[in-house]
């Protein structure tokens, strides 16, 4: 009769057990911990936030969320001439003044080097000179940019 007693405890502790089990694996998620994500997809544990001025996922010790007129510009200048979207553009300034700049721009999936461009304020409005495709035309880029933003390039 003992053994009996201990065998219909057993069955029944493993019956609790099983449907306990049953229970915590119906009633969680299947997400790693760590990896919850906002509404635009970011990763929040690992310190990434939306940025709607840069319209991608970025972490703001990394990069400001900031974006000058200028900058934004010369990206509205870029994703209209090749029909992207702005997050699919990177662009930095290597050198500029108040009418010109010249720097560095790639484009998503951003594993290449990316390409010289120049740009030329005139009338109050951005334009670009040299997209990085192709050969810079020296005799044409000297009239409108300061020679000594040219180093490298038109020597």
């Amino acid at each position: 009769m003992k053994t009996f007693l201990i065998f219909i405890g057993l069955i029944i502790l493993g019956t609790i057990g099983a449907l306990t089990y049953g229970y915590i694996k119906t009633n969680t998620s299947n997400q790693l911990i760590g990896g919850d994500k906002d509404s635009h997809g970011c990763l929040i544990a690992a310190g990434y936030s939306w940025c709607e001025a840069k319209q991608k996922c970025l972490r703001t010790w990394e990069e400001t969320c900031d974006i000058n007129t200028t900058e934004h510009d010369i990206l509205a200048l870029f994703a209209a001439k090749y029909k992207k979207p702005t997050s699919d553009i990177r662009i930095e300034f290597t050198d500029s003044d108040a009418t010109h700049i010249r720097g560095n721009v790639s484009f998503a999936p951003f594993d290449g080097e990316g390409g010289l461009f120049l740009a030329v304020k005139d009338d109050n409005k951005w334009e670009l000179i040299f997209d990085g495709n192709g050969s810079v035309d020296c005799q044409a880029i000297k009239l409108k940019f300061p020679m000594n933003m040219l180093e490298g390039i038109c020597d």
